[in-house]
């Protein structure tokens, strides 16, 4: 006799994927784990809403902020300074990468209210020379609402 396992309540739907991003999930899934596409696909979901949770809800998040910028744009790397200079009870650390002869990459550490780090990435977005910010944020505690979607 075979095991037995547990069944879960869950729900299923179809989605559509083009040709380019199928292909590359299939490969994806040949040489790493998890192998079945469902795992792959929730653990994709599961990292997008914690992700995402953040600048919906109050409460405590940490995070990393990625700054990509032009280093060649007038006073860019002092204004990045003053800016982190203005929150400087939720910014941990930087850390400075020089790319290539022109683009640099900052990597700023945050734990803080999210209200407070949502104002700090638009703020960080508005200075001339900054090409991307990429927030990696999640919710320091978790509440009710990411409880429902799987995280407890």
């Amino acid at each position: 006799m075979g095991a037995t396992t547990a069944r879960r309540s869950g729900c299923r739907f179809g989605i559509y994927l083009d040709e380019e991003l199928c292909a590359e999930l299939g490969r994806l899934i040949r040489e790493t784990e998890p192998k079945a596409r469902s795992r792959v696909i929730q653990e994709a979901l599961r990292l997008y809403i914690a992700e995402s949770l953040w600048r919906e809800v109050s409460g405590h998040v940490v995070g990393s902020l990625s700054v990509l910028y032009d280093h060649e744009v007038g006073g860019v790397d002092a204004l990045l300074t003053d800016v982190q200079h203005e929150y400087t009870d939720i910014v941990i650390s930087a850390l400075h990468v020089h790319l290539d002869p022109r683009t640099c990459l900052l990597v700023i550490a945050i734990r803080g209210p999210s209200d407070r780090v949502r104002e700090f990435v638009e703020n960080l977005k508005k200075v001339d020379g900054v090409l991307m910010v990429r927030p990696i944020v999640v919710l320091a505690t978790p509440t009710e609402t990411s409880k429902e979607v799987g995280e407890g």
